[in-house]
């Protein structure tokens, strides 16, 4: 019950994340000009505060004569205009890199799945084939034939998977790269015989991957 609401708070807050995210990108430029022009408005009361004139008198008629020009305001408003031309750039080009580093990321974690899913399976088709013909003499003497070429063939990309499935994927391989005959796959059946677990683990993972995108 614990697990599950620690999930379900992650995934709350996760999705407020993504809320908080869609609202800043695009109201982001609106929420710095309305910054600009409060400090606009900071600086036109300075400059029109007795107190300013009164201890400040020299500094209070520079900021009088400059303030309320339209050179001031004008000059003003286009470094505003060219700060959120820029902003907005900057925002668009990282939004863009965002996504497209996201797609990718997700495209590889489906690659990664899929090649290790057939891999398992064909371990799974060779433990049906031991189990079934457990009785026969030549089956005993025969070398096992588990495959565990992919989990090294991926290198880092297994990384990409969540830590715990990660963890369960290792210590299975490590078992399967060391099963070469019939004695080996009794002294560690415990372990190879949840690739079935594992699959579906990973058939489950998959499926919430375009959802969730749980890193």
């Amino acid at each position: 019950m614990k697990r599950f609401s620690c999930f379900y708070v992650k995934r709350c807050l996760r999705r407020i994340k993504r809320i908080a995210l869609y609202i800043a990108v695009p109201f982001s430029p609106l929420l710095v000009w309305f910054i600009l022009t409060l400090n606009r408005e900071i600086i036109e009361f300075i400059a029109r505060s007795p107190w300013v004139a009164k201890y400040f008198p020299t500094l209070s008629g520079i900021i009088r004569e400059d303030v309320f020009s339209d050179n001031f305001i004008r000059a003003f408003d286009g470094a505003a205009l060219s700060g959120l031309l820029t902003l907005f750039g900057v925002i668009v080009t990282v939004w863009y890199y965002y996504s497209t580093r996201q797609q990718d990321l997700i495209e590889r974690k489906f690659f990664v799945i899929d090649e290790l899913i057939t891999e398992l399976k064909k371990n799974q088709r060779e433990i049906s084939r031991l189990n079934s013909n457990t009785n026969s003499i030549t089956d005993h003497q025969q070398q096992l034939k588990m495959r565990t070429d992919t989990w090294h063939k991926l290198g880092a990309d297994v990384a990409l998977l969540p830590r715990r499935v990660h963890m369960r994927l290792s210590v299975l391989y490590g078992c399967l790269a060391e099963c070469y005959t019939l004695q080996d796959y009794y002294d560690r059946k415990v372990t190879i015989d949840k690739i079935s677990d594992l699959v579906t683990e990973l058939h489950k993972y998959r499926s919430n991957l375009g959802k969730d995108d749980v890193i």
